[in-house]
């Protein structure tokens, strides 16, 4: 049962990925802002498959996680293509990225902190 969950998981998967690469005759909607933001959470589905513990995986997930340092490395890469176009649409991108990048990012990890240490606190932890 484990391994039809894996291979359902992998099959919407494919099925997103497919669905959202349609080419258009200008070549516009090719690696679109949306469509490498749908293969960059494909690499981290494949990147969470890798760090499921050992007693909960089967023999699919492990061969899928065998691609996640593939998957790691698309990940950078399509985010890399992404700053570059958004580099060469606006002059001033970089000039505020680490500012942008750094309140995304740091406003939900103190929020996720909070939650995670405010529910083990019943469970004697803190």
């Amino acid at each position: 049962m484990n391994i039809l969950f894996t291979f359902l998981i992998l099959l919407t998967l494919l099925v997103i990925l497919l669905w959202g690469n349609k080419a258009d005759k200008e070549g516009k909607s090719f690696f679109s802002k949306d469509y490498t933001r749908v293969l960059k959470g494909a690499c981290c589905i494949i990147v969470v498959f890798v760090h499921v513990p050992v007693e909960h995986g089967n023999v699919l997930q492990d061969a899928v996680g065998s691609f996640g340092y593939v998957a790691v490395t698309l990940f950078f890469m399509f985010s890399a293509y992404g700053m570059y176009l958004s580099k060469q649409h606006k002059a001033d991108y970089m000039k505020h990225f680490w500012r942008n990048r750094l309140s995304s990012l740091l406003v939900p990890m103190f929020l996720i902190n909070l939650a995670g240490y405010l529910y083990s606190i019943p469970l004697g932890g803190g």
